[in-house]
Formats: structure tokens, C-alpha cells, sequence
């Protein structure tokens, strides 16, 4: 994370870079939680692929804030890549995150439970890309940026109450 400044300097991928360590936890966590081998379950590339995209997409809206002094001091990001097509490229990386994370579901073996919440996050990830920012007003990009705490905290919470159901789930009768 402390290289995020650099980054800014020599690509103009910083947002992927941020992506990268930022998701790191999805693999940590994941071997974690597999204490009898310690290895990384195969769901846990795609969750941590899918985190990355995510990433992209927000740090690229909270980047839109900055555009114009970032191009006057030479600060390089895909806000100012992607330019007037940054509504198109944010749009892609969080599709592209969803697919990521339906795939880790479908691996995991969760199937509707977690299909079903990703489509939700998805109408809630998508809704600032087609109403809610304005890249001409920087106010509107930070309440895009700080909304993604609730995509956050809805992907967590789809993927941690799916291992629950599916222990609770027997006993119910379900």
C-alpha cells in the first residue's frame, strides 16, 4: 500500500496496483480458514480477482475528484486514462467483479445464495455509474466512492452468511 503514491507516478494503473494489495485479504483469509492444509481453495482466485476489479472501478471514481490537478503535477491514474469513457470502463471492471465473485460462489458450491445478493450489489454498483455521478462535480464522485462501503459490506455479508445457512440448514429441515 505505502508504494500507492509511486505508483501514481510510473503507471496509469495505480487503481490496479491499490486493487492488488488491498484484495490480498481474500487469499489470506481464505487459506486461513482452511486450517487442515493451510492451501489457498480454488474459490478464493476468483474473490480475490473479483476484488481487484472492484477496486479498479471505485478508485477510479474517487480518482475523478482529482483529474485536473493530477494532470497539472503529472499524477497518473485511469480517471484520467480512461478520460470521457470513464462511466464505460468503471461499468466494466464492476461487471467484470460480479463475474468474478458469481464464479467464487458457484465454486464454493453456494449457488442461489449467492447469486442472488450479487444481482442486488450489482443494480447497487451500477446505479452511480448511470445516475448518480456527475465527473464535472467532485462531491458527486466522493458520495460514489464512500456508497461502495455498503457494496463492500453486502459482498461480505453474501459470502459470510452462505457458509452459515449452509451449516443452520440441516437442522431446519430446509
Amino acid at each position: 500500500v505505502a508504494l500507492y503514491p509511486l505508483m501514481k507516478r510510473i503507471t496509469w494503473w495505480p487503481q490496479a496496483w491499490l486493487g492488488i494489495v488491498f484484495s490480498w485479504g481474500a487469499l489470506v483469509g481464505a487459506a486461513a480458514s482452511t486450517y487442515e492444509s493451510g492451501a489457498v481453495p480454488p474459490e478464493a482466485y476468483p474473490l480475490y480477482a473479483g476484488c481487484i476489479m472492484w477496486t479498479i472501478g471505485y478508485d477510479t471514481i474517487y480518482a475523478l475528484q482529482d483529474r485536473e490537478d493530477d494532470a497539472l503535477v503529472g499524477v497518473r491514474s485511469t480517471a484520467r486514462l480512461f478520460g470521457e469513457n470513464w462511466r464505460t470502463w468503471t461499468s466494466v471492471f464492476y461487471v467484470l467483479a460480479l463475474a468474478f465473485w458469481a464464479a467464487a460462489g458457484a465454486m464454493s458450491g453456494a449457488g442461489f445464495w449467492v447469486a442472488a445478493p450479487l444481482s442486488l450489489i450489482g443494480a447497487l454498483m451500477i446505479w452511480p455509474m448511470l445516475a448518480g455521478v456527475d465527473d464535472t462535480r467532485p462531491e458527486t464522485a466522493l458520495a460514489a466512492f464512500k456508497f461502495n462501503a455498503i457494496i463492500g459490506a453486502a459482498v461480505l455479508a453474501t459470502f459470510a452468511l452462505e457458509p452459515i445457512w449452509r451449516t443452520i440448514r440441516p437442522s431446519l429441515g430446509v
